[in-house]
């Protein structure tokens, strides 16, 4: 009876006290002289076998882990074949049928199916429209179709999609045979599309049925000084209504900002805002873009200069120019650049010159000096009442006092846009006391003074 409820059906105990009950019973046994009794082993019922649709049953437990490894190729269909293909895969289950593999496949068919229909649907009844980062290789002829068919659509974006020159050619098809297109904007950033791929664009921006086409947006792409070029002969030509692109992060150097320079000259070109950041374009390229700012059919109003290795030679013929009168640049971004003091000096006299209509400045990270930041601040404080806005981040050796100063002569120049000059004066004397000049004149004009050294 003891050995009975002894040799029972096991507690589910821990391991250790599995071990302590094990060693109890082998000391019980040793003392009656009699055996342990040998674990009952439960005989498993063979698994059942894949069944194909004639009914016949394939044996591939032989080979686990591949999936109808036995199977005849007159069963499996032609080599290269759907069947074929499913069928020889590796599986993660030791038996699978044919029939579930071909259900597994097309319910993969409908998902893509579904999901082409969902980015149609959008393009065709939205008016703004992002796809970043989640196209497929087969869902761009899907997007293409809807593009050539849309009448609302007005901005999209395809941004780190890696479409390479291949799709984007797609894409501007799409564009050039839509007549009915209302786009405006379009963001092709960080898709590798290279010159060739700008080359397709170029054709596109400039066809009649892309002319409400205002923003291109083909930053991070690899493109060189020959994608600049066709960019440049695209927006020479009249149909092009294109006035915002930005390119930055690519390779056109120099040489690019050349052919661009000669676009933006050209009175044909609309181009307004320009942010070349990150080209290694120097004080070459700077040269080109200024001369062409000299021209009266220059249209260009914003241009982004930051991170281009420009040094103190470009910055003089930027600031030669900020003077010129058919010059409408309106705002300027310098940053990260080294321009260093003399730079500084050379945008001083540019700001103080009346004809100056420059009113947002960006230099950030320009390594500036407390001195070369007084500078900028008498020039707002006594002549430049059209700048605005300026940054100056990022240039630790501007004092807190300082760089506080440069803001606000800046913001009140905003908030003093529609005074005179008399009342502007007013209004930077209450904050900051008066200048040197007005205390001169006071002195001067002092009867009880009996002499003045200058």
């Amino acid at each position: 009876a003891n050995k009975t409820a002894l040799t029972g059906r096991p507690s589910a105990h821990r391991r250790g006290a599995r071990s302590s009950t094990v060693q109890l019973l082998n000391s019980i046994f040793e003392s009656t002289g009699r055996d342990f009794p040998p674990p009952r082993r439960v005989q498993q019922p063979p698994l059942p076998l894949p069944v194909s649709a004639s009914g016949r049953r394939y044996d591939i437990r032989k080979t686990p882990g591949r999936s109808h490894q036995a199977l005849t190729p007159t069963l499996l269909g032609p080599e290269g074949s759907l069947k074929h293909s499913i069928a020889c895969c590796r599986c993660p289950f030791p038996f699978v049928t044919l029939e579930m593999a071909l259900e597994k496949e097309r319910f993969r068919q409908w998902l893509e199916d579904t999901r082409r229909e969902e980015f149609e649907g959008r393009i065709l009844t939205g008016e703004v429209v992002s796809f970043r980062d989640e196209l497929l290789d087969g869902d761009i002829s899907a997007v293409a179709n809807a593009l050539a068919r849309t009448t609302t659509l007005t901005a999209v974006t395809f941004q780190e999609n890696q479409l390479g020159s291949d799709k984007t050619k797609l894409i501007a098809d799409a564009l050039q045979s839509n007549a009915n297109s209302i786009l405006q904007a379009l963001d092709l950033s960080q898709n590798d599309i290279g010159n060739e791929g700008v080359m397709h664009l170029a054709d596109a921006i400039s066809h009649p049925n892309c002319c409400k086409l205002r923003t291109l947006n083909l930053c991070h792409n690899r493109i060189g000084r020959r994608g600049a070029m066709h960019l440049a002969q695209a927006l020479r030509r009249s149909t092009s209504q294109l006035q915002v692109l930005h390119l930055g992060a690519n390779r056109i150097r120099a040489k690019g900002a050349g052919y661009l320079a000669r676009a933006i000259s050209h009175s044909g070109c609309k181009l307004k805002d320009l942010k070349l950041y990150s080209n290694a374009i120097g004080s070459d390229g700077v040269k080109h873009l200024a001369n062409a700012l000299r021209y009266s059919g220059c249209k260009l109003q914003r241009i982004g200069f930051s991170d281009n290795n420009i040094g103190e030679d470009g910055i003089k013929h930027l600031a030669n120019v900020l003077h010129h009168s058919n010059c409408k640049l309106k705002t300027l971004d310098l940053s990260s650049n080294d321009i260093g003091a003399d730079g500084v000096m050379h945008l001083a006299v540019g700001l103080r010159n009346p004809l100056c209509k420059l009113q947002t400045l960006y230099l950030n990270g320009c390594n500036i000096s407390n001195a070369d930041a007084e500078a900028l601040a008498d020039v707002l404080r006594y002549d430049n009442r059209t700048l605005k806005k300026i940054e100056l981040d990022y240039n630790p050796e501007i004092s807190l006092a300082l760089f506080e100063k440069v803001v606000r002569l800046a913001q009140i120049n905003a908030e003093s846009a529609q005074c005179s000059a008399v009342e502007l004066g007013r209004k930077k004397r209450a904050e900051f006391g008066p200048t040197v000049d007005e205390i001169y004149s006071f002195v001067r004009s002092n009867p009880y003074l009996l002499h003045v050294s200058d």
